[in-house]
Order: structure tokens, then sequence, then C-alpha cells
């Protein structure tokens, strides 16, 4: 989960929660997908408090595989200066092997992950702010 305040994970459905979020540059934000087949797997676009853009302009997906213990930034094919954020329907995952993610921005464009986030790629741009991203994928 991730909220206004941090990013957390439960081990018991909910009664208990720990904070996961200590080596991400920031803990605020809400654009966070847990992958669909792995409970250790998830993904945040943490945005700073105020202005609301990418910790130092720079958009990275931070990937963990151990359940928040680490986190990996993922910035290949995403802006390094970038003036935008990710609101928090606007990054999804698809259903495929492997997984994909894909997210918009509020400056209007759509970036694209086939391979569970490492390399990432512009799908569209130009276009108005994104509040949500939906993705199906075909077989």
């Amino acid at each position: 989960m991730q909220n206004h305040g941090g990013v957390y994970r439960t081990d018991d459905g909910g009664d208990h929660w720990l904070s996961v979020g200590a080596q991400l540059p920031s803990d605020f934000g809400f654009p966070i997908v847990g992958h669909p087949r792995d409970p250790e797997r998830a993904y945040v676009l943490p945005i700073n408090r105020w202005p609301r853009f990418a910790p130092d302009h720079a958009l990275a997906v931070y990937r963990t595989r151990d359940g928040g213990q680490h986190w990996e930034p993922r910035k290949s094919g995403l802006p390094q200066e970038a003036f935008s954020s990710v609101l928090r329907d606007a990054f999804t995952s698809d259903a495929g092997e492997p997984l994909g993610l894909y997210f918009g921005t509020t400056s209007g464009a759509v970036y694209g992950s086939s391979d569970e986030g490492e390399h990432w790629r512009l799908l569209a741009e130009h276009l108005p702010r994104i509040y949500s991203v939906v993705a199906v994928a075909e077989e």
C-alpha cells in the first residue's frame, strides 16, 4: 500500500502493517502496482511532497523483489529532466508473461515496459493530463 505518508506491506491480511519505504527517495505519492503472480514484487513511482514532481526531476520506477526490503530504481528510457508526476490511477500492469507495466504522466506522456520494468519506452506524447491507464495483454 502507498499513501501520502509512506509505503507499507502486510503479511497478515491487514491486521498489522510494516513500513517498507525507507530506501525510496520519497515515500510520498500514490502510484503503486503489485505483481499479480509474485507477492514479493511491487513497483512504485515516488513523487516529492512539494512541488509534486519526481525526485530530482528524474522519472524512475522503483522495483522491489523482496517485499520492500530493497528497492531498485529503473530509469532506462525514462526522461531524467521531467517536471511531471504520475497520478494514483495512471500506473498499471497487464497480465502478460513477462509482466507489462504502463503509466501516464501529468504532462501527457505514456510510457510502457514489456520486461517487468527493466526498460521503458515512450508510447504516446502530447496528450492532455493522464488521469488513468488501463492495460490488457493479448495472447
